[in-house]
């Protein structure tokens, strides 16, 4: 009878401690495990409209725009994605990463070259947030900057005014960062996804359409009745009548349309899945939130917008796993999207094939690493993609990962694929033969808070992996 108590109090010990971990608390959210098109408006981003003006801006001017990004699978993913797009649109696109004899970030003869660069734009991925003024340095009366960049940003006193004329796109500067459920832990290339999804809405005159949600279905008149939606992003909640926001609304170059929740959900099946007076109390605990449900409605009644995302999500959701951001919120929908069941999904409603949604170089490194591309998930991604991509960084070929993701020649891209394995062998080889040397100099079971370990015949490039190791 004693050890069966003792086994049941242990029990409980770890079911109280699952039940503290913060994951937990997720799985009782009505939509942690949604298949549903759940994102954020773009919007929501700071300075993301800014951003979209100035690529417009560069477009229209026939200007270079420069992309910069960093070598990790991030930085070249979101390069990539860019880059492709923009040539889509007719820009006139050259791109740089750091090399391996560059430091990280905005920094060195990397920001050189970016200085001396006759680009007309300059968008920095993956950098800037903590070189504000190195940024500014880029940045003259011909040539604009944006940022897109998701770590903790470091805004110097020094940078005064000059800030105001860079695009800072950083969700980590979102005035609603509480109210997101990755708490703007969002990679570069997610923004650079959601940069791409703003720019294509603005081409469909969604920018500019307003939703007034009604919620006249309350007496008390001490709460706010309005609830004011701009492409999916919450704007405000106010206690002007109708009439009045609309008049507003309309001075302003919008254009509002007027719903209450039920008709909401007569024009939209996704609204359909919870009953009004859930919908009332979730945008009573959290208008962001129902923002996304908005914001998704839009997405799938425009085939052209669904498509787009589709085919962007495929570097998307590489780069968002790779960069071990939180799968939730709306990280997790753009990676659904780019992974096996739920891209067929929607694939299937727009009747177009699978394989028209994964780029030629991706396919073909999908195929040359003994993968399904069509049933491919995270763990795929993490321990077999983004490993072959990162090693052309570590060992100096960053251009090789960019030339074989922008390859449109599936031909070819079968050719860069197998150099892209090959070096991640040699990558491979270089960690085995720094492991030999370190176990011969080190013991990792003796006790030590830091551990310094150098050797003239360590090679380069892998000191990460070894320092995790």
């Amino acid at each position: 009878m004693k050890s069966i108590k003792m086994t049941t109090l242990a029990q409980f010990k770890i079911l109280k401690e699952i039940e503290q971990h913060p994951a937990y608390s997720h799985i009782h959210r009505n939509d942690f495990l949604s298949s549903e098109l759940l994102i954020h408006s773009p919007l929501l981003l700071p300075d993301m409209e800014k951003a979209i003006l100035l690529v417009e801006k560069a477009i229209e001017l026939n200007q270079k725009i420069l992309i910069a990004g960093d070598r990790d699978v991030d930085g070249v993913t979101s390069t990539a994605l860019l880059a492709s797009y923009l040539r889509r649109c007719g820009a006139l696109v050259e791109f740089v990463n750091s090399s391996d004899g560059d430091d990280y970030g905005l920094t060195g003869s990397f920001l050189d070259r970016l200085c001396q660069s006759d680009a007309g734009l300059v968008i920095l991925l993956d950098m800037g947030s903590a070189h504000l003024n190195e940024a500014a340095q880029v940045l003259t009366d011909n040539r604009d900057v944006i940022i897109l960049d998701h770590h903790v940003p470091d805004i110097p006193e020094t940078i005064g005014s000059k800030i105001e004329n860079i695009a800072f796109v950083n969700p980590r500067l979102s005035k609603f960062i509480d109210k997101l459920d990755h708490e703007g832990k969002i990679a570069t290339v997610g923004l650079a996804f959601k940069l791409i999804l703003g720019l294509e809405m603005k081409k469909s005159g969604l920018w500019s359409q307003v939703i007034i949600v009604d919620l006249n279905h309350t007496d008390s008149a001490s709460k706010a009745d309005v609830v004011i939606y701009r492409t999916g992003a919450f704007i405000e909640r106010t206690i002007e009548t109708i009439d009045q926001c609309q008049k507003r609304l309309i001075e302003q170059g919008f254009k509002p349309l007027v719903r209450t929740i039920q008709e909401l959900q007569n024009q939209c099946l996704l609204l359909k899945e919870r009953t009004a007076d859930e919908w009332y109390a979730l945008i009573e605990k959290s208008p962001v939130q129902f923002g996304r449900y908005l914001f998704g409605c839009s997405l799938l009644h425009r085939d052209n917008l669904l498509l787009r995302l589709l085919g962007e999500a495929d570097l998307a959701s590489i780069g968002l796993v790779a960069d071990m951001v939180p799968l939730l919120g709306e990280n997790r929908s753009v990676v659904l999207l780019g992974l096996g069941s739920e891209r067929s999904k929607y694939a299937n409603k727009l009747k177009i094939p699978v394989s028209q949604l994964i780029r030629p170089g991706l396919l073909a490194l999908m195929y040359e690493a003994g993968l399904d591309p069509f049933d491919t998930n995270t763990k795929d991604l993490n321990f077999t993609i983004n490993p072959i991509i990162n090693a052309a960084g570590r060992l100096g070929k960053t251009e090789k990962a960019l030339d074989l993701l922008l390859c449109e020649n599936k031909q070819q891209a079968r050719l860069l694929a197998a150099d892209l394995v090959k070096l991640n062998r040699q990558r491979k080889q270089r960690t085995q033969k720094n492991q030999q040397i370190v176990d011969s100099h080190f013991s990792i079971e003796e006790s030590h808070s830091i551990a310094f370990f150098y050797h003239t015949d360590l090679e380069p490039g892998v000191s990460g992996i070894m320092a995790n190791r």
